[in-house]
């Protein structure tokens, strides 16, 4: 039923996640093209402290500048209330990021800078897709690479969550695999909020069960002819970007 507007589009990780997570907001978002009325207070944090992580590993501002720049324009980039919840997450997200940049030392001696934001564009299933990749490190000693993504997110809650997170990077892989010849050495998530790297050694067979994931949902998109709603209440209420195009019942 929507084959049509599906081939004209270019996939990514994010796009897959979403119709994961809901396949109707995806359709809302992707097919039906409605724009979101509003932004969340998690996705304005996480843009706005990625911002200041590119500003250092772009040579724009050295470390111990990020502090100071935070605290000047943390409020006027996240804008939007945080959700009510057991604790004072407004707070928590503020002091947390200020602990974070407060303590940022930089980047080790060990490692050379290969690229910041880095878009690529590849294929999957004979479907176009892109990415930007957070940050590319080299090892100085042996040359290998490090694909790193920064989030706000304090843990994985579960082994699951993890796993389903990395495909994220196995997939940013690829780039990798065609600027070098190779594919990196180690995937790793910069979990700032709470100052803690989360590292995984590339597999092959991880790599490979991530093409199959990718093929797998792609067919899944391609042959849903509904779209359903999948309810949950904190998602669909703090975090969807279509909420305000869907009754969530």
């Amino acid at each position: 039923m929507y084959e049509q507007q599906l081939d004209g589009m270019t996939w990514s990780y994010s796009r897959l996640n979403t119709y994961q997570t809901c396949p109707h907001a995806f359709m809302l978002n992707y097919i039906e093209k409605k724009r979101p009325l509003r932004s969340n207070a998690f996705a304005e944090y996480g843009t706005f402290c990625h911002k200041l992580l590119q500003m250092y590993f772009d040579g724009k501002a050295d470390f111990y500048e990020l502090a100071e720049i935070y605290r000047n324009d943390y409020d006027i980039n996240v804008m939007c209330e945080f959700p009510a919840f057991y604790s004072d997450l407004s707070e928590k997200y503020y002091n947390d990021g200020l602990k974070f940049f407060n303590e940022f030392e930089g980047i080790s001696d060990n490692y050379r800078i290969i690229g910041t934001e880095q878009e690529f564009n590849t294929t999957f299933a004979g479907k176009p897709f892109t990415g930007f990749i957070d940050l590319i490190l080299q090892d100085k000693t042996d040359g290998k690479y490090i694909i790193v993504d920064h989030k706000s997110k304090s843990r994985f809650g579960s082994k699951k969550e993890k796993t389903e997170y990395f495909r994220q990077l196995y997939l940013y892989s690829v780039y990798i695999k065609e600027y070098s010849g190779e594919f990196p050495d180690q995937l790793a998530f910069n979990m700032f909020r709470t100052g803690t790297t989360v590292k995984e050694k590339f597999a092959v067979d991880n790599f490979h069960e991530t093409v199959s994931w990718t093929e797998f949902l792609l067919d899944m998109i391609y042959s849903d002819e509904e779209f359903p709603k999948n309810k949950n209440e904190f998602y669909c209420k703090n975090i969807c970007d279509v909420r305000d195009f869907c009754d969530n019942e």
